[in-house]
């Protein structure tokens, strides 16, 4: 039996390109029409495996830029067998193929026929040009509000980020100066050795006060704009992870 349209599911394997942009604004045009209205846009992303350190809060806060309403998801160990698990019970799958030889290839470089087999109702999408889906600029006092909030979700977004990267880089020095004093202690390094882990120190600590130096800039930004924001009346928007910001 035939999925009613609001639980129905259309899956966008995502690639983060200009394919992947597209196949996002076609989801979204299928579901306006009244037989699509209230299906579910699920994204799953191919290019955030476990060592990309890609988050579904990286791939969520990408698609808020866009404000079309999907639902993110990283895959871990993305394949073709994964596809085909992942997306067996969707209404509809969106998977982008490039040309090998001008031939279809899937996303893994096989033949495209063979995946698409083995998937309900595909479109297969290829972009020729880049896409820019950002939203058109409101105006007035809601267009001033939406900027104020946008920079507000940009800046927290970047603020953590820096903040990570500073504490990596304040762990890095301290994991330097442990093998300097290291080496300094035990008398059995050579000048060689010494100058190398002298070199590695001091740049270790020029990264940490750079780290320390952005992150704190970027901080102050938020802070600024949570100001204006309150200022302007505006709800504090939601964090990348979707939990209310602090």
């Amino acid at each position: 039996m035939e999925k009613p349209p609001a639980k129905r599911r259309i899956d966008i394997w995502w690639r983060g390109d200009a394919t992947s942009r597209l196949m996002l604004l076609f989801a979204h045009i299928i579901r306006q029409d009244t037989q699509w209205e209230g299906a579910k846009i699920r994204v799953l992303d191919i290019c955030g495996g476990v060592e990309s350190g890609k988050t579904v809060g990286d791939l969520g806060g990408t698609l808020s830029e866009f404000r079309i309403a999907a639902e993110p998801e990283i895959i871990a160990s993305p394949s073709a067998n994964a596809v085909a698990a992942y997306s067996m019970d969707a209404a509809m799958v969106f998977l982008p193929f490039r040309l090998r030889q001008d031939m279809p290839a899937d996303p893994f470089g096989d033949p495209l026929g063979g995946l698409v087999r083995r998937l309900p109702l595909t479109a297969a999408v290829l972009a020729a040009e880049d896409l820019d889906l950002s939203a058109e600029p409101e105006a007035g006092e809601a267009g001033d509000k939406a900027a104020v909030r946008d920079a507000l979700d940009n800046a927290r977004k970047k603020a953590r980020a820096a903040e990570k990267a500073a504490g990596e880089a304040s762990a890095d020095a301290m994991k330097k100066m442990v093998e300097w004093e290291k080496a300094l202690g035990n008398g059995a390094a050579g000048a060689d050795t010494v100058n190398r882990l002298n070199r590695e120190l001091t740049d270790a600590r020029e990264n940490e006060t750079k780290a320390a130096r952005k992150s704190a800039k970027l901080a102050a930004k938020v802070d600024d704009l949570e100001k204006t924001a309150e200022r302007m009346g505006i709800e504090a928007p939601e964090n990348i992870a979707g939990e209310p910001a602090e």
